[in-house]
């Protein structure tokens, strides 16, 4: 029989705020754990804080006399990690299937055989981020900023059919952990208040713009081998690349 995979996760969270509000912390610590893994690799720890510091509360901003302009000015710095698991079960048992038989006569017998790769090795993908941001609120509200600059940084990347050598029986592993990415960037949203209220007619205005850049910090040379095919002269194909230092998919 089979049975299906078995997760379990571990949460604690805190949260302090002091002189008014005018700080503010959180706090969490995760454990994830899941049978998808094999023995010593089945549990992640994934630790997360962040923190809010109201500038527009503070005595000397209060001072400026501008709170009719300024309503809200705030900045918001923060850290973390998450994890990610493979999307497939059972990877760390060898499974088999019945495959004919062999012998001939009376002497029969049922045939077995294997239908993967045993894979004990597999460990979390993990992504650790940090973010600072900001929020920006003018005229009472009408005007509302939210800026994001962030890094992300992804190890033990985790990717699903990677080719390898025939010589194993096999043409490709389940999954595998196979390099690491680095995503960066920044996104700016705003959005208005109501305006131009006529009857139970209003209008609101939002907005956003971002960049991200992304680049291969790390990869396994099995992958760019079988993913850095040679140029291909048909119509509409474009050669793409895999290469340490570069955006995913570049040209």
């Amino acid at each position: 029989g089979t049975s299906e995979c078995r997760k379990a996760a571990l949460l604690a969270s805190a949260h302090i705020a002091f002189f008014d509000g005018r700080y503010s912390f959180d706090a969490t610590l995760r454990r994830d754990g899941s049978t998808k893994f094999g023995a010593g690799r089945k549990w992640g720890t994934f630790p997360g804080i962040s923190a809010r510091w109201n500038i527009n509360q503070e005595p000397f901003f209060e001072k400026l006399h501008i709170d009719n302009i300024v309503s809200m000015l705030s900045f918001r710095p923060s850290w973390g990690k998450v994890g990610r698991e493979p999307g497939a079960e059972y990877l760390m048992y060898n499974k088999y299937s019945s495959y004919g038989v062999y012998g001939s006569g009376a002497y029969t017998y049922a045939a077995i055989s294997p239908d993967n790769l045993r894979l004990t090795d597999i460990k979390w993908e993990t992504t650790t981020s940090w973010n600072l941001g900001a929020n920006l609120n003018l005229f009472r509200d009408m005007l509302q900023f939210d800026f994001n600059y962030y890094n992300k940084q992804t190890k033990d990347l985790l990717m699903d059919g990677v080719g390898i050598p025939g010589s194993t029986g096999f043409s490709s592993l389940q999954w595998k952990n196979v390099g690491g990415l680095r995503n960066r960037g920044w996104e700016l949203y705003m959005n208005t208040g109501k305006f131009l209220k006529t009857g139970k007619f209003s209008m609101s205005v939002s907005f956003n713009i971002a960049q991200n850049i992304n680049t291969i910090t790390d990869m396994d040379a099995t992958v760019l081998a079988s993913m850095n095919g040679e140029y291909s002269y048909n119509n509409r194909e474009y050669l793409k690349r895999l290469q340490v230092g570069n955006a995913v998919g570049s040209i």
